[in-house]
């Protein structure tokens, strides 16, 4: 897809961890609600968890788009979706929340139709795809014109004491040049938290941007 990492893969998060992924410490530093507040979705609208493992931000998605809305829950890992589908079962959906599809993904394509959704969401996945610009190829394909991508993704500088190795993590710099690279344009950078950069990306590249 053109931007492939080089040398040694990048690291995953092992599926088996999944449940401290759910930690009150974690809420506290990382709390889903402000991703998604920073993502603006309104009710009614389409949006795809890509990444979603077992559905951190998921059901905080589901809220905010209502019932008349639709989450779409994509990853690579059958069971990161299955703790998903436990995760979901856990408590019925509120009369205001979205019903949630959810598909399997490769590292290569995400299984979703063109100009399907309004708005991607891209919460610490970056770092552990092979082909991170291609990922952002996907997710541009997907979005509806004038449609939006929040990407969130762990700092290199500073104290963190959670997450991926820091050889790992991606350069926010590193991410501009692919994001605008293959059609999108930065509106925002919100603030997520003390340990992640966050750039909330919409369709389309200015002029001069390339």
């Amino acid at each position: 897809m053109g931007g492939e990492r080089t040398g040694k893969m990048p690291h995953k998060f092992d599926p088996r961890e999944a449940g401290r992924l759910f930690s009150e410490e974690r809420r506290s530093w990382q709390p889903p609600e402000v991703a998604v507040t920073a993502l603006g979705l309104r009710p009614g609208e389409v949006v795809a968890d890509l990444g979603c493992g077992p559905g951190y931000f998921t059901r905080a998605l589901a809220r905010a788009v209502g019932a008349e809305g639709k989450v779409y829950a994509v990853d690579l890992s059958p069971e990161m979706l299955e703790r998903l589908r436990e995760t979901l079962g856990e408590k019925e959906s509120g009369p205001g929340e979205a019903p949630v599809e959810i598909f399997l993904s490769g590292e290569r394509s995400v299984p979703l139709p063109s100009d399907s959704v309004d708005a991607v969401l891209l919460a610490n996945v970056l770092h552990e795809a092979e082909d991170p610009e291609g990922l952002l190829r996907e997710a541009r394909r997907i979005v509806r014109p004038g449609g939006r991508c929040l990407v969130v993704e762990w700092r290199k500088d500073g104290p963190s004491p959670p997450g991926p190795p820091v050889e790992d993590r991606l350069e926010e710099g590193q991410v501009l040049r692919w994001a605008r690279k293959v059609g999108w344009r930065v509106a925002e950078r919100p603030e997520v938290g003390p340990y992640h950069f966050a750039l909330l990306l919409e369709a389309g590249i200015e002029e001069g941007e390339r």
